[in-house]
């Protein structure tokens, strides 16, 4: 599978983290990736931080909304400007794996779904101290006590 996935971060001030989201993005394994950074009104060095990484990789592509046009117009934005046959939402204040692109086209290439998300682990003070890690695979229904992100969402863009 050579199709090219278009990652979408959606970014409003989280110059804290945007360095280690988009180090985990430009080094995945599979490597043929577009990956565009809406900056959605950031008052911080944000916008300064994702020029920066732009500059480093051809494959980063940044759009700025110079006033908060709130978090569904952001990803629109991205979304129309994506070119991905596949799209992979990332937030600007997480960072997955890197091998999370080629393990979710593995699971498109072995089954016939049009949606594909990953467990998420929160590390954060605020997370609830009883929170579970939890290890396990398989089908998420709305109604199930299954804790998942959006951020962890890729989908066919068919």
């Amino acid at each position: 599978m050579n199709q090219l996935v278009s990652v979408v971060v959606p970014n409003y001030n989280c110059e804290e983290y945007l360095d280690k989201c988009l180090e985990h993005i430009v080094n995945q394994t599979y490597p043929n990736w577009e990956c565009i950074v809406c900056d959605n009104g950031s008052s911080d060095r944000s916008v300064e931080i994702i020029q920066k990484w732009a500059a480093k990789d051809s494959r980063i592509r940044v759009l700025i909304n110079e006033v908060n046009q709130g978090l569904i117009n952001c990803y629109n934005r991205m979304f129309f400007d994506a070119k991905g046959d596949f799209i992979m939402i990332q937030d600007a204040d997480d960072w997955c794996d890197v091998t999370r692109i080629e393990k979710q086209l593995a699971v498109f290439a072995e089954h016939n779904v049009g949606l594909c998300l990953t467990n998420s682990v929160f590390y954060s003070p605020l997370a609830p101290p009883d929170y579970q890690k939890k290890t396990g695979s398989g089908l998420i229904v709305a109604s199930s006590d299954e804790v998942w992100a959006p951020a962890t969402i890729m989908f066919k863009r068919e």
